[in-house]
């Protein structure tokens, strides 16, 4: 059920608690019956109360894209974290204080910045190779096995470092135009991780992958040791265009209330910008979009009579268009819930969040 209120002043993200859980619940399943270990990337959601969510399934480690999040899901008790992103020397001090309170995990791809990572008193700091399997953003070539090779074996002379494996992020996924593809991609990567798995067998490394749109679809993943999927706590319409999940799935709504109608023009204005929605967009109908208008009814979000869409945005406005008929239902100050292209930016653009009954979540 989402919150609802006659009238609002401002627009806000608004969280389905149940569905959350229920998505939560569903992809913690799937790869405890794969036997694949199970480590969320919590950026999408960036909320203690969030996180919670998660240890009522089991899950015990997670991913974060940010020191500033590692610190703060440390300080609440999580003690597995992985950096998601290459570590570089800027880190140094926030990672030891990190280290400090659990097991920490970075990434590296580039062996000079291994001198920075700073020594701990107990314990280690466990350090993935990045790998480019695809994706063409960050990591060594899968190919070149001399440079993987070289990086290890660096790694293995700091005593405090513990190598752990490869770790690729398939975000082409992301642009796949069917969910054939998606499994393409997944499959492809599949194959290539798992070559260097045993290229290095004798160093034992785990596989670590993470995507929400080839994780939803449960293909195979053979060579994969952990995924670290993210999106899928609330879903969005990018996900929705993909085929990763149904609409009803997705689980957050910025609700924004309606400034103007103009019938002669076949428009409404909400407020709802950039600075509440982000600037992401998703292909409707050979059109791109910045999210999908839904109505409330009793707590539930429905379709209005005609699929209606937000079509531009400029900083605090959003305009949307439709028929002249249509139109005459809507008024200023009614509020509307808009489902966002992508919720991980979306979330990024609030301060705190409604996770119902009058509880709010505060944004890391």
């Amino acid at each position: 059920m989402f919150e609802q209120f006659r009238s609002i002043e401002e627009p806000y993200l608004a969280v389905n608690e149940e569905q959350a859980r229920a998505n939560i619940s569903a992809m913690a399943l799937r790869f405890r019956d794969k036997g694949i270990a199970f480590r969320p990337h919590f950026k999408t959601h960036q909320s203690l109360e969030v996180g919670r969510w998660f240890k009522d399934e089991g899950v015990e480690s997670i991913t974060v894209s940010s020191v500033k999040m590692a610190l703060s899901f440390a300080l609440d008790g999580w003690k597995d974290i992985t950096l998601g992103i290459p570590f570089q020397p800027g880190q140094a001090f926030s990672v030891k204080e990190i280290a400090s309170l659990c097991h920490l995990n970075l990434i590296v791809d580039d062996a000079s910045v291994l001198p920075h990572i700073p020594k701990i008193s107990r314990g280690t700091i466990g350090v993935f190779i990045k790998i480019n399997a695809g994706y063409k953003r960050a990591g060594l070539l899968w190919t070149d096995e001399d440079a993987i090779e070289k990086l290890l074996l660096d790694i293995k002379t700091y005593s405090h470092l513990r190598f752990i494996g490869f770790l690729a992020h398939d975000g082409h996924t992301y642009k796949a135009g069917s969910r054939e593809e998606i499994r393409s991609i997944r499959q492809i990567s599949d194959q290539r991780l798992g070559h260097l798995k045993s290229v290095f067998n004798a160093h034992n490394p785990i596989i670590s992958v993470g995507d929400t749109p080839s994780c939803s679809l449960n293909g195979d993943f053979n060579e994969v040791d952990e995924v670290r999927p993210g999106n899928f706590v609330f879903y969005d319409m990018q996900q929705h265009a993909l085929g990763s999940c149904e609409i009803n799935q997705i689980a957050a709504a910025v609700v924004c209330p309606v400034l103007a109608v103009y019938p002669s023009e076949g428009r409404i204005i909400i407020h709802g910008g950039a600075v509440h929605l982000s600037k992401d967009m998703y292909q409707q109908d050979k059109e791109m979009v910045f999210g999908k208008l839904m109505l409330f009814e009793n707590g539930q979000l429905i379709e209005p009579a005609e699929a209606m869409f937000v079509n531009s945005l400029s900083q605090e406005h959003g305009m949307i268009y439709s028929s002249l008929e249509n139109l005459k239902d809507f008024r200023p100050g009614q509020s509307l819930a808009i489902l966002s292209a992508h919720i991980c930016l979306t979330v990024a653009c609030q301060r705190r969040y409604s996770i119902g009954a009058g509880n709010w979540t505060n944004v890391i």
